[in-house]
């Protein structure tokens, strides 16, 4: 066919196998497979012991929270959790702790004036019920027994005043709104109010100026609403100079305001902040009505309501509640004075 001589015929197949053993091959696959068999497993041990002490170091603080926060009661509401030296993380969760130790701290101190308060309050009358008495059994005279019954009274009367306006707080604390609300006209309400304290502490009306905007109306519930402007008239009255003009004024702006405003000359700034706690006075007279609770009530009566008090003093000495609402309706008007 023309092809030199020892080449296969056209068109024949060539195969070509090549062999070789693989022994080595095998061994170094298995130790390859071994040694990362070992790799892993030591890797995995090492994972297995330095994941509890790395979760432990980044928990301790969190632990020493825990433990800070356990140790926290009545005794040692000083203390404060710290806020330099801990993760990022817990750093918010330590400054909302302290502000509400804070709050804590604060509440339980009014607490402890208010019961040093109430505990002076009532020693002062029953220490007179008691000297009376004694007084009486070891002179049965007539005329003597009639004076320390008539002194035994007045003690008591003034302990029964102290125990009903008490009572008057723990109520309002836990009162609600009982009924509807409903569309109130203010200055009507505030006329009423003042009518009605002038008459039971036996004052001169006339001693009021008021100065009320008549179409102003607000939502509201009436009895409370009543309570509250009671309290406070009743607080104007008792607690300034004799014969004082006290001004009430009520406008028809937004908010809507309410201002009650007596001479107080011997108050100072900083008894602002706390002459809404209960019993606290700065008056040396501690006879009936000067008990330090009418401001208390009126706070109380106001949270419920909604209505927030303010409290002012000016340079002319003269101490003004403003009683600003929240929710309410002010059609504009002209005021009218009485």
């Amino acid at each position: 066919d023309g092809r030199p001589a020892g080449h296969p015929p056209r068109g024949d197949p060539v195969i070509l196998s090549v062999a070789r053993d693989t022994l080595d091959l095998d061994s170094t696959l298995r130790w390859l497979t071994l040694a990362l068999a070992a790799s892993l497993a030591a890797m995995l041990g090492a994972v297995l012991l330095l994941i509890p002490r790395i979760v432990s170091r980044a928990l301790r603080p969190l632990g020493e929270m825990s433990e800070r926060a356990s140790r926290l009661h009545a005794a040692n509401l000083g203390e404060r959790f710290p806020t330099s030296g801990v993760p990022a993380e817990l750093l918010p969760i330590s400054e909302r702790l302290n502000e509400s130790l804070d709050r804590i701290e604060e509440a339980f101190t009014r607490e402890r004036r208010f019961a040093a308060n109430a505990a002076h309050e009532l020693r002062t009358p029953l220490a007179a019920i008691r000297a009376n008495a004694e007084v009486g059994l070891k002179w049965p005279f007539p005329q003597q027994t009639h004076t320390s019954l008539t002194d035994i009274a007045t003690a008591s009367i003034r302990m029964q005043q102290l125990v009903e306006r008490l009572l008057e707080l723990a109520r309002a604390n836990r009162a609600t709104p009982a009924a509807a609300v409903e569309s109130i006209a203010l200055a009507p309400l505030v006329r009423q109010c003042v009518d009605e304290v002038a008459c039971g502490l036996a004052a001169p009306v006339d001693d009021v100026q008021l100065t009320l905007a008549d179409d102003v109306v607000i939502r509201s519930h009436s009895q409370l609403l009543g309570s509250l402007l009671s309290n406070l008239i009743a607080n104007a009255f008792v607690h300034r100079p004799a014969g004082a003009l006290i001004r009430i004024g009520l406008g028809a702006s937004t908010p809507i305001t309410l201002t009650i405003a007596n001479l107080a000359p011997n108050l100072e700034a900083d008894d602002l902040s706390r002459m809404m706690e209960p019993l606290w006075t700065r008056s040396t007279d501690r006879a009936a009505g000067r008990a330090g609770l009418g401001l208390a009530i009126a706070s109380e009566y106001a949270a419920l309501l909604g209505c927030a008090l303010r409290p002012q003093l000016t340079a002319a000495g003269e101490l003004v509640i403003h009683v600003i609402f929240a929710e309410s309706a002010a059609p504009s008007g002209a005021a009218s004075n009485t």
